[in-house]
């Protein structure tokens, strides 16, 4: 653990000293092009409530968790069918392939449109299927590379169906889970704040087409701003640890 918090301490600075650099970038351009600059930025948070900033940003937050939990559990049940025969195998092969042709922008145009602009599943649907396939590709992976004398050991224990998932392939997936936990919350974080963009009541995204819709370009960048920092942090306190523990589970596998 203190390892891990030294190694954020440095990343936190090289974060910080990133943001430095592009914020003289912006100024330089701003003064250049006439466009907001930093102080305009600074003014216009000055003037924003902390508890619309949350309200907003836990609304994209838990958009993205639940998204993510409905595409893991769909997921997972999807590759445990793999287990029953060639055949299913196969035709899950076929279904991950086709969902991972879709665009994440397809998605949202299609979830808008099948359930509404301001219907607020909308977001949750859109990070479910952006989720799913990579998810369910990864255990369909990990089912693939569970040792065979695994599998034999399970027919020769005559271990019942549910066993057999509890005891054998659960384990075998989590270090998958984990390592892929990145694309499903940093991915599902970025797709939920353009659903939300495209119609909702609230979120980071609708904040943003908020401002724009009012032509406050100012407005615009401190939303865009504030989404950016939020999954900074997120990479940098969620996302890095959870890696970290995938990165440990899969040396001591």
């Amino acid at each position: 653990m203190e390892r891990w918090l030294l190694k954020s301490k440095t990343r936190v600075s090289s974060i910080l000293c990133t943001i430095g650099i592009l914020l003289l970038i912006w100024h330089t351009i701003s003064i250049r092009f006439n466009i907001p600059t930093i102080v305009d930025i600074f003014e216009y948070l000055k003037k924003l409530n902390f508890i619309l900033i949350l309200k907003h940003l836990s609304i994209t937050l838990t958009n993205t968790i639940t998204g993510f939990l409905f595409g893991l559990t769909l997921a997972f049940l999807v590759a445990i069918l793999s287990t029953i025969n060639d055949f299913f195998k196969e035709v899950i092969v076929y279904i991950s392939s086709i969902f991972n042709s879709v665009s994440p922008l397809i998605w949202v145009l299609v979830v808008i449109l099948m359930f509404g602009v301001l219907n607020p599943i909308s977001p949750i649907l859109v990070v479910t299927f952006y989720t799913f396939p990579i998810l369910l590709s990864n255990f369909v992976e990990g089912i693939k590379s569970i040792d065979t004398k695994f599998n034999e050991l399970a027919q020769v224990l005559r271990l019942s169906k549910i066993t057999y998932v509890k005891d054998i392939v659960l384990p075998a997936l989590t270090p998958y889970l984990l390592s892929n936990f990145r694309l499903g919350i940093g991915g599902g974080f970025r797709i939920s704040v353009l659903a939300e963009a495209f119609g909702q009541s609230g979120g980071l995204g609708y904040m943003i087409m908020y401002n724009y819709y009012y032509m406050d370009f100012t407005g615009v960048l401190t939303w865009g701003l504030i989404t950016v920092i939020s999954m900074v942090l997120i990479e940098v306190f969620i996302i890095k640890l959870v890696e970290s523990i995938s990165y440990k589970w899969h040396i001591l596998s």
